[in-house]
């Protein structure tokens, strides 16, 4: 039965690679900030060493761990094809199941990935034990090195299996949002860590990541090299505490998911209806759609991802360009912002999916659509922009350079929501089902969502170079001038001449071709 579930296992993930060839770029991501990650703890780790800090063995052992952690919930592999609920009916026991899904875990990327930063990890540290004089305790650090491994693989396949396990959809939603927002502050945080905005007590981390169970073994090996026998038996303890609770959580969890297909969902279906018209929005059609599309903002976990991953990518650029007088990052997340409003209107039917059925029966009107579809983007991206260029201006002093940041991001978003229109009607693809972990979208990585995405941020800017130029070479004589006043009306006038034929242009192509792009959306990704 193993053997037949491995050769299943490697069957399904070759199809799936091969028919969603876009996993490639998440796998590729994974393994460069996987293997930077290896190379930076490996370096610090040695670099403590030779400072006489052995203790920094539980380094990278706990921030290894709790890395992989962090990214097998956040991010649970697509790689792995086999699903236990599809063997419920069949005749097996789950005690036949277990060695082989529990070996096609380890059989994926991920799984090499992490074998791969062990050996990194080893040799860093085996490099500082011997140019301290401490060979002798390469066995015991070969052996906290194996532990932190099985450390985990053991929990993060637990804490997905788990994450499957734990109660309704809605529950997941909120861990998935949970873990997606996580993943962008670890990322953020790595990179301010990076480029040296924030200080960083590593000897005092080293002392307390030996006492938990995430670099607990690789504290022992350092206390032994330091001669504390002591504190080398009671971390060694604390290392390992948890793998076998682990393990066996991993079996459990593992063994009961062979039947959660049988688990009914109706407690899910009891739940009360929401209002469907937000105050004082009018009640017409076009209302609705507004209030709809609003409220979905905020239900829905995949455009809730987004809304909040921008605006946290964006606070990155100004935290990190303030705290770096050297880099001036903190602009290009104004301009960032600003674009960011195509995004939110750029596959507003692929995200409706079957739904656009219910607006074609109805009879709702393409223009309409289009100008509800607009509005809602403006009424999140424009508060967004304008906070944003706010806080830029009192940490710049309200300079120039932040006039024409400010009159160039406010008076794009007009042309933002004009181009999205576009190519949410030329460029339409399937998004995921609701509720699918953000981490876990596949549908971001198809050739229609990259045209989306980077042809978003050029069409945006490239009607308004030349208004952006004239008060660029206008600055020098001040915001006054002619010149700067003139690239000030070319993009509010360029801006709105977008705006205005790209959603005509948009609804005329919508109610002559709804049913094609219905049926290039009607399946989820």
């Amino acid at each position: 039965m193993t053997r037949t579930l491995l050769r299943l296992h490697r069957t399904l993930r070759k199809r799936s690679l091969k028919a969603q060839r876009s996993q490639w770029f998440m796998i590729i991501f994974i393994w460069i900030y996987g293997l930077m990650g290896a190379l930076s703890l490996g370096g610090l780790t040695l670099a403590e060493q030779l400072n006489g800090n052995q203790a920094a063995l539980s380094l990278s052992l706990g921030v290894g761990v709790l890395a992989y952690w962090v990214l097998a919930f956040i991010y649970p592999s697509s790689e792995n094809q086999l699903t236990p609920g599809w063997f419920a009916p069949l005749p097996v026991a789950a005690a036949d199941l277990l060695p082989g899904f529990i070996l096609a875990a380890l059989l994926q990327s991920r799984g090499y990935l992490v074998v791969l930063n062990s050996l990194i990890t080893f040799g860093f540290g085996t490099a500082g034990l011997v140019l301290t004089g401490h060979a002798w305790v390469i066995p015991f650090w070969f052996l906290a090195v194996v532990a932190a491994l099985g450390l985990s693989i053991c929990g993060a396949e637990a804490w997905m299996v788990l994450g499957v396990l734990s109660g309704g959809r809605s529950r997941r939603e909120k861990l998935s949002m949970a873990g997606g927002v996580g993943f962008i502050v670890i990322i953020i945080g790595f990179n301010l860590v990076v480029n040296s905005t924030i200080g960083v007590d590593t000897a005092r981390i080293t002392r307390i990541l030996g006492y938990t169970p995430f670099g607990g073994a690789g504290g022992a090996a350092g206390s032994l090299a330091d001669g504390a026998w002591g504190t080398a038996v009671l971390q060694a303890l604390i290392g390992i505490v948890l793998l076998p609770v682990l393990w066996g959580a991993w079996r459990r969890a593992l063994t009961r998911s062979f039947t959660q297909v049988t688990e009914s969902s109706s407690g899910s279906r009891s739940r009360s209806r929401g209002r469907l018209m937000l105050p004082g929005v009018p009640a017409t059609v076009g209302g609705a759609v507004y209030s709809r599309g609003l409220m979905y903002w905020t239900r829905d976990s995949r455009l809730l991802y987004n809304l909040v991953s921008l605006p946290l990518f964006s606070v990155f650029f100004l935290v990190l360009g303030t705290t770096n007088e050297d880099s001036p990052v903190e602009w290009f997340g104004a301009y960032m912002m600003a674009a960011a409003a195509t995004q939110y209107v750029a596959n507003a039917y692929g995200y409706d999916g079957p739904a656009n059925w219910v607006h074609m029966t109805a009879g709702v009107p393409a223009r309409v659509m289009v100008r509800a579809r607009a509005a809602v983007a403006a009424t999140i991206s424009v508060p967004a922009v304008v906070l944003y260029d706010t806080a830029l201006g009192v940490l710049s002093g309200f300079s120039p350079l932040w006039v024409l940041t400010t009159v160039t991001t406010i008076g794009a978003i007009p042309a933002a929501l004009g181009f999205g229109s576009l190519l949410s009607v030329f460029n339409p693809f399937p998004a995921s089902r609701p509720g699918t972990n953000p981490m876990k979208d596949r549908s971001g990585y198809s050739g229609a969502a990259f045209i989306a995405a980077f042809g978003g941020l050029l069409g945006v800017w490239l009607p308004l170079v030349p208004g952006i130029i004239m008060m660029v070479i206008g600055r020098g004589d001040g915001v006054g001038s002619p010149l700067f006043l003139g690239g000030t009306s070319w993009i509010i006038i360029i801006s709105a001449v977008v705006y205005v034929v790209g959603t005509r242009v948009s609804a005329r192509k919508l109610d002559s071709s709804w049913p094609e792009i219905f049926g290039k959306v009607r399946r989820y990704a």
